[in-house]
């Protein structure tokens, strides 16, 4: 199993739950279209009457209410931007081009149109790669064959294209391991027209599969004391483990594996950027985060999901045995959002 990598971004508290499993795409945002993909502005005449947003591992859902509060129509493009990724964000189920993405306004499921980047070291590459036949954000339709090297569309290309990808440093060389690998970073975003009626509340909703960060680490991983060697997305320095996560998690491996042996723990998590928010006239009247922790057919094989960590700054009420709730009004958000998840891979004797 790969190692998955993500940005890292936190609030501050913490849940200590017991059930399970988990990159990272934003609210919706006003915005203009410009020569080199969407740049976002503020719309201060539409405020976010409500927002109801849901995560766990399998999806993430959202739903609000916007208020045009002047007296004439307001006619704007509204964007979906997903935080620049490269070929690392991939999960379970291979690569991720998050191209499930679904809308609907007032109930009615719409079209959008989408806007995707190919970017490195700040140069756009987009139209270059589009002129090979090079599909940008799947990175090139990338797979892997038995051996580990990469397939699909750059083994179409010639040689001498080929090459010319690998001095502009947009595919790794032939002495790389593996070689062919895609090297540029995606900025996507979707977007669509959309018309705010004056002085109407307009309802719209919004959902996708998120991509999930993972990382295979121990409980004694988690002590922050020690060094964290298994550590190599970043996920434990970013999700908030506090003393007593840490205790329990380290108490129940010792109950949950082999006498002697230390218990492998799964770490998965959800990012969600909430301050594109405030693009729109703040606060949030009317702010929910719902976390649903029921378990998803992605998990591998032997893993049962015990334990939940969220940054936040308030209370955090729980619903029932797999949903925890929280709630605020006026809200100006200044932080983004990571659900960790944590599951422990039983013994083979188990």
């Amino acid at each position: 199993m790969r190692q998955l990598c993500k940005h890292a971004c936190v609030m501050s508290a913490l849940i200590l739950v017991s059930s399970h499993f988990t990159l990272l795409l934003g609210n919706d945002s006003a915005a203009s279209r410009a020569i080199g993909g969407i740049r976002l502005r503020r719309e201060a005449n539409i405020s976010m009457e409500m927002e109801r947003l849901t995560i766990s591992e399998a999806k993430v859902t959202v739903e609000y209410e916007f208020l045009n509060q002047t007296n004439k129509n307001i006619t704007t493009e509204v964007a979906f931007p997903i935080p620049p990724y490269d070929v690392g964000f991939l999960d379970a189920g291979g690569t991720r081009d998050f191209n499930d993405f679904r809308l609907w306004v007032e109930g009615k499921e719409l079209k959008y149109n989408i806007d995707v980047r190919a970017k490195l070291h700040g140069k756009d590459y987009t139209d270059l790669l589009k002129s090979l036949g090079i599909d940008i954000a799947s990175f090139g339709a990338l797979d892997f064959d038995r051996e580990g090297n990469p397939t699909g569309q750059f083994t179409k290309l010639s040689r001498g294209q080929r090459d010319q990808l690998f001095r502009l440093g947009l595919i790794s060389g032939p002495d790389a391991s593996p070689p062919g690998l895609p090297a540029w970073t995606d900025v996507k975003a979707y977007y669509w027209m959309q018309t705010f009626p004056a002085h109407k509340v307009l309802h719209v909703r919004h959902e996708y599969t998120p991509s999930i960060g993972f990382e295979m680490i121990f409980p004694s991983d988690l002590d922050p004391k020690q060094a964290h060697p298994s550590d190599i997305c970043g996920g434990i320095e970013n999700s908030c483990i506090d003393p007593s996560l840490q205790k329990e998690l380290t108490s129940q491996g010792i109950k949950n594996y082999k006498p002697g042996e230390a218990a492998p723990l799964e770490m998965v998590w959800v990012d969600y950027i909430l301050t594109t928010a405030n693009s729109w006239k703040t606060p949030i009247k009317d702010f929910t985060l719902i976390i649903d922790r029921r378990k998803d057919l992605r998990h591998i094989a032997g893993a049962e999901m015990q334990y939940v960590s969220l940054c936040w700054d308030g209370p955090i009420k729980k619903l029932d045995a797999d949903h925890f709730l929280v709630h605020e009004t006026n809200f100006v958000p200044k932080k983004e959002i990571r659900v960790a998840f944590f599951s422990f891979l039983m013994a083979p004797d188990k």
